[in-house]
């Protein structure tokens, strides 16, 4: 988003909010240095990716004993 922007609504657990942009400054960290950070939320978005995915073929059977 540009400065001065509004978002789109967004809905939260905690009701729906608008996000107008007021100021940008630069950071000084690059995604090497946050890894740590990412690598939990990467992971877990790379997994429901790919079982989202995989469950539109899936054939399920159920045995019994």
């Amino acid at each position: 988003m540009q400065k001065g922007e509004i978002s789109k609504p967004l809905v939260s657990p905690f009701g729906v909010h608008l996000i107008t942009v007021l100021d940008e400054k630069a950071g000084t960290k690059n995604w090497r240095d946050a890894e740590s950070e990412l690598q939990p939320a990467v992971t877990l978005y790379l997994f429901r990716w790919i079982a989202d995915k995989e469950r539109a073929t899936a054939k399920i059977e159920y045995e019994s004993n």
